[in-house]
């Protein structure tokens, strides 16, 4: 009879590949206790590693330093090959350590850190500069720049984390297809007892335009999460075609900017938008109207963009044509030898026709500019085809880029918000998309491309580039009722709206509708994979995984008693399938 110990190595290896990556250290480890002699893969151990507790840093860093011999060596080098994944979940850690120890994985795919107020901005902005990451494809940042004590000598000094976006905008990892950074909300209850402001993250966000600005980002990154409590982050972004998936939580964001968000990411396909401005400006009793039109605008964004384009194509297509008759006509008016008179005999009257003065001399010329019409007849091959003057400004149309969302998420705390009202902004949601659907395919049919009149479309692919980079011209019949086809296509159902916030956006300090009051709720972000509640593994010795009890975000309980005047959470569930859920699914993906 097959025993445990007798299951072949291959056998627990693929057993083990269904664990999730943040739970495979520590399963692995339960194995090799519960089963001793059994023979599972040890390099288990090192795929991922995820460091909780106090100390765990440092007897990682021995054991993959450590060795005397030449075959202890090898197998160190052999453990730092092993670890694709780091994530260092404490907040209490020595910089430099950590630091030495992420520079000894070579092969290292996904990082995770949590900073606190004695990690040093330097500390940060060195590990990206200290080496390069080709393999890295995920980068994870939380910060938690303020704890029970104040601590504000960083910030009084100007020390602020710009430096780090500086550094990875240096040099962005040419695989990173997921870059998230959270700044927790400032929202416990003692903290704001001691009614001291709470400090700040980014002195300045125009260093995330130089990030995302990066060529290998703009090629590489599909999901971003930028969480910055009441920061105007969208402004400070660049045009990001690849992106699939956003979460601009706890950021300052009106209704009136959401078509900016799919005008800078023309692909997206789920939106979290949790703890935003977007109910305070519209007040409660025009959230309803609110939510209408931003269904419209999820899907007829692209009209209005198409416009946009379509004005500046036609300034630019002016310009162009001016330039051109421009220089024909420079080069019509310079002497040339066609325009000379043919030779012949000399002859010499003797006497020199000088011209008369006054207004018949001027009246009389001695030239002649009909041959000269004649011959520049031949230069218009140079100007566009099908095109004049008059023609330029009002046969140029631009169709517009068709949506792409599935999901998306406006979620909101409040008391007042029942299922039934959630019920309702839900319906007026799928009104408005029903609305904006129609219209988009009314303009798609409403221009079609004719032999005086010039069709373009706008590529997603293309929206960051320059016109006339930017268009692709629809020059026959079938390509312009293809295009109508897909706009027909799109589903009247219309993206999944979820308006139950993810307690992991936290709560920012303007809550709710118009500001009011300020929740006295203590804010618990955590990263959308929860830390696991036994704590997690270190590689490494036993002793240095052993579970430990841990609070909602993942942090050491030590004092052993909780946070006072906390409200119970909300226990209303997300709908299936919705923009939270499908971000999870996302992220564990580019994880794997």
């Amino acid at each position: 009879m097959a025993t445990l110990a007798t299951l072949p190595a291959e056998l627990y290896t693929h057993i083990l590949s269904f664990v999730p990556p943040s739970q495979s250290s520590s399963t692995t480890l339960s194995l090799t206790r519960a089963i001793p002699r059994s023979p599972v893969p040890q390099h288990n151990l090192f795929t991922h590693v995820v460091l909780t507790k106090k100390g765990q840093l440092l007897h990682l860093y021995l054991r993959l330093t450590r060795g005397t011999g030449e075959e202890e060596k090898e197998s160190r080098e052999r453990e730092r090959k092993w670890v694709r994944g780091f994530e260092l979940r404490e907040w209490k850690f020595d910089p430099e350590v950590m630091i030495n120890t992420i520079n000894l994985l070579p092969r290292l795919q996904t990082l995770t850190i949590w900073i606190g107020y004695n990690c040093a901005p330097e500390h940060i902005a060195d590990l990206f500069l200290s080496r390069s990451f080709p393999e890295l494809e995920s980068i994870t940042l939380r910060f938690r720049t303020w704890t029970d004590h104040a601590n504000y000598l960083p910030f009084l000094k100007g020390s602020y984390y710009d430096s780090t976006f500086d550094a990875i905008a240096h040099s962005p990892p040419p695989r990173l297809t997921h870059f998230d950074v959270t700044q927790d909300a400032f929202l416990l209850s003692k903290a704001l007892r001691r009614n001291f402001a709470p400090p700040i993250v980014l002195f300045a966000t125009a260093c995330l335009t130089h990030l995302t600005a990066a060529s290998s980002m703009r090629a590489s990154l599909r999901t971003l999460r930028l969480r910055f409590p009441q920061r105007p982050i969208l402004q400070h972004l660049s045009p990001l075609p690849n992106m699939e998936a956003l979460d601009l939580s706890t950021t300052t964001l009106t209704p009136a900017d959401l078509r900016m968000v799919f005008v800078k990411f023309p692909r997206l396909r789920h939106l979290v938008l949790d703890h935003t401005g977007f109910y305070i400006s519209c007040g409660k009793d025009g959230a309803e109207e609110e939510l209408r039109e931003a269904g419209r605008i999820c899907a007829m964004w692209g009209v209005g963009r198409a416009r946009d384009v379509e004005r500046e194509a036609k300034d630019w297509w002016a310009t162009q044509m001016a330039k051109q008759y421009g220089a024909r006509d420079e080069n019509d008016s310079a002497p040339s030898d066609a325009d000379q008179p043919a030779p012949g005999p000399a002859r010499d009257t003797g006497v020199r026709k000088t011209p008369k003065k006054g207004r018949r001399g001027i009246a009389t010329a001695t030239i002649s500019l009909r041959d000269h019409v004649v011959a520049s007849s031949s230069s218009s091959a140079v100007l566009p085809a099908r095109s004049t003057p008059g023609q330029i400004q009002t046969k140029f149309h631009v169709l517009p880029p068709l949506p792409s969302l599935h999901t998306i998420a406006l979620g909101v705390s409040e008391r007042g918000i029942t299922t039934a009202v959630r019920a309702t902004w839900m319906a007026e949601f799928a009104q408005g998309w029903l609305e904006g659907r129609r219209r988009l395919i009314d303009f798609c049919r409403r221009y079609k491309p004719t032999p005086t009149s010039r069709v373009f479309h706008l590529p997603a692919e293309r929206a960051y580039l320059p016109i006339p980079q930017c268009l692709e011209e629809v020059t026959t019949e079938d390509e312009w009722q293809a295009y109508v086809d897909r706009a027909a296509s799109i589903a009247e159902e219309g993206p999944s709206l979820c308006t139950v916030p993810d307690p992991a956006s936290g709560v920012p300090a303007r809550r709710g509708f118009g500001g009011g009051r300020k929740s006295r709720r203590a804010a618990t972000p955590s990263p959308a994979a929860a830390v696991p509640a036994d704590g997690a593994a270190a590689a490494g010795s036993s002793a240095d995984v052993a579970p430990v009890p841990v609070t909602e975000d993942g942090e050491a309980v030590e004092d052993g008693h909780e946070h006072e005047d906390e409200e119970l959470a909300s226990e209303e569930v997300h709908p299936k399938g919705c923009a939270h859920q499908m971000w999870v699914t996302l992220t564990a993906g580019s994880a794997d």
